[in-house]
């Protein structure tokens, strides 16, 4: 079902940029006057790489996955078990849903957290790639009937524009909803504003009860986030947590003077949301084992009925800026309620 595709850069129209370093070649890469943008076509259409110009990658990601060949990226079909390449990646929701309504005999591997193989090991084709946009196309899933589309493109200072369109490649009707999830550096904070009335929800469940403790989370300035646990904590436990809000909000991020903010696209969907998801969510994770710290920042569409042909589009804005000298200092609810740059 998959294409391999098999890129040549000295042949792309990219030729003439400045790569940051060898890793970074290996990726179809967007670069401006102040931002540098990798993408793996091979792996989803996923961003491993989002740095300004000449700073560090803010998104969680190792430069050994960049290169990975076809043969090295697992094969859909083979219903592999999950392997984590972080970055940011685009689902198709609600998370119940994805092994229920298959085209064929198709099952997990197991009864752990599995998305869409199809979708995030897929090998995409590029339609168009220049210095300031990319636009790459899927394959349809066989287990949602979708071929989703991706376009990156600059926007105004420091900003880059994500727009993902699905459609539907049955013969009937399908119901699912878009899953937007970016790995910021777990190193860094994140929150987001919330106001005097809304939903704000605290999810924890442990696996390993004896070694699990939920992740503390607090409010200043009005101003969610989660706390990070001492070392001697994590000597003994690890700490995870998710945050969930009822509205779309910007979701901003630091991590040492870069300034992230994520936010929904001026034409957001309406409509009504999947039951175990809502617009925005935040999960972290604090651990010294295997699966390593991790912070997702999610937004999640409302669900959509398509039918035969018909597309839904979900698109967000990242804005990535360095932190004046003088903000650097500011404890991380000053600088979502009152840096300039986080409106």
């Amino acid at each position: 079902m998959h294409r391999s595709i098999h890129i040549l850069h000295f042949l792309l129209p990219l030729c003439s940029l400045s790569y940051g370093n060898l890793a970074e070649s290996e990726l179809l890469l967007l670069e401006n006057e102040e931002l540098v943008v990798g993408v793996k076509a091979e792996l989803g259409g996923r961003i491993m790489l989002f740095r300004r110009v000449d700073g560090e990658n803010v998104l969680h990601s190792d430069p050994a996955d960049w290169s990975l060949t076809d043969e090295e990226i697992p094969k859909a079909e083979n219903a592999p078990n999950l392997t984590e390449y972080h970055g940011h990646i685009v689902w198709v929701g609600p998370a119940s849903k994805w092994w229920d309504d298959t085209d064929g005999n198709l099952f997990p591997p197991d009864k752990t957290f599995h998305p869409d193989p199809f979708l995030i090991y897929d090998r995409c084709e590029v339609l168009e790639h220049s210095a300031s946009r990319l636009v790459l196309q899927g394959n349809v899933s066989p287990l949602n009937g979708m071929r989703m589309r991706k376009v990156f493109e600059f926007g105004t200072r420091g900003q880059l524009n994500i727009t993902v369109s699905v459609t539907n490649k049955r013969h009937r009707p399908v119901t699912w909803n878009i899953w937007s999830n970016t790995r910021f550096q777990p190193a860094g904070i994140s929150g987001f504003s919330v106001p005097a009335k809304g939903n704000l929800s605290y999810a924890f469940s442990a696996w390993r009860p004896y070694t699990e403790r939920p992740l503390p989370y607090e409010i200043r300035n009005r101003v969610v986030s989660f706390s990070r646990p001492s070392g001697k904590d994590l000597e003994n436990y690890s700490f995870y947590g998710k945050l969930s809000f009822s509205q779309y909000r910007p979701i901003i991020a630091v991590y040492k003077d870069n300034l992230f903010v994520k936010k929904v696209g001026a034409k957001s969907m309406s409509g009504k949301f999947p039951e175990e998801h809502s617009p925005l969510e935040i999960y972290q994770r604090y651990t010294t084992d295997a699966r390593g710290n991790l912070m997702e920042l999610e937004m999640h569409s409302p669900e959509f009925t398509l039918a035969p042909g018909e597309s839904a589009e979900f698109s967000e804005r990242w804005t990535l800026l360095q932190l004046p000298l003088e903000e650097q200092k500011w404890p991380f609810d000053k600088i979502v309620t009152e840096s300039p740059h986080t409106q």
